[in-house]
């Protein structure tokens, strides 16, 4: 390796190592997971019923928030595209997109022609950066479906 290559070689490493500090800053200074979990632990507490046990559900908010946050730092590093899609309200059921969870009506082995009738949660969806017009499903919708009728 030459002089130059070398020095190129450390000052690739150093601007590498100086972005992984930002992170471990970011996530110093960070306040945003906890202020979410208190969000949506506020907005929860009236629909608890009595005598459930708070704390638990605090804590398991408080680690959500923060795996979610740890899963945007890795995402806004990567040169992938990633998504979140909704499916459309009424389309037919495909199996590699959407995931029910739930029928209205019928069970879900009787439903002749299962549509969307209600989305729970869209899909994740990755667009690779070396090939964009590929689509990866990473997690499908899940969705609450019934037959059409």
């Amino acid at each position: 390796m030459t002089k130059s290559g070398r020095e190129t070689d450390i000052i690739n490493w150093r601007v590498q190592t100086i972005k992984c500090t930002g992170w471990f800053d970011a996530f110093a200074k960070s306040r945003i997971p906890e202020e979410k979990a208190r969000l949506i632990y506020d907005f929860m507490v009236p629909l608890l019923p009595l005598g459930y046990e708070s704390e638990e559900l605090s804590k398991s908010l408080m680690k959500l928030c923060w795996d979610a946050f740890r899963l945007t730092l890795v995402l806004r590093s990567s040169h992938d595209l990633y998504r979140f899609e909704q499916p459309s309200f009424g389309s037919a059921v495909d199996a590699g997109e959407v995931e029910p969870q739930f029928t209205v009506g019928e069970t879900e082995e009787n439903l002749k022609a299962p549509v969307i009738f209600l989305i729970l949660f869209g899909s994740l969806v990755k667009y690779p950066a070396n090939n964009p017009g590929h689509r990866v499903v990473l997690e499908k919708a899940h969705v609450v479906i019934r037959d059409r009728t």
